[in-house]
């Protein structure tokens, strides 16, 4: 007598690869995003540089990290 096949099972293997490849395919979107956003950004900030007067950065970047700092002191506290 022949095997017989499990057609519930058949099924429900197509259903997980197409989950998956679903899966995949948004994860490789969401990646070429970010890399769009990141390459946006690093020519934004460049223009910036490269527009202020020489030496400026450091101030940009004094201000960057003052603003991080005080942000992730106080942010917890607020939430909370």
């Amino acid at each position: 007598e022949p095997p017989l096949v499990d057609l519930a099972s058949i099924s429900t293997n197509n259903l997980d690869v197409k989950s998956e490849t679903t899966d995949n395919v948004a994860r490789n979107q969401e990646k070429a995003f970010l890399a769009r956003v990141s390459v946006l950004f690093s020519i934004v900030v460049f223009s910036v540089l490269k527009m202020s007067p020489s030496g400026s950065w450091r101030y940009y970047l004094a201000g960057g990290i003052c603003a991080s700092t005080s942000h992730a002191i106080t942010t917890p506290i607020d939430v909370v």
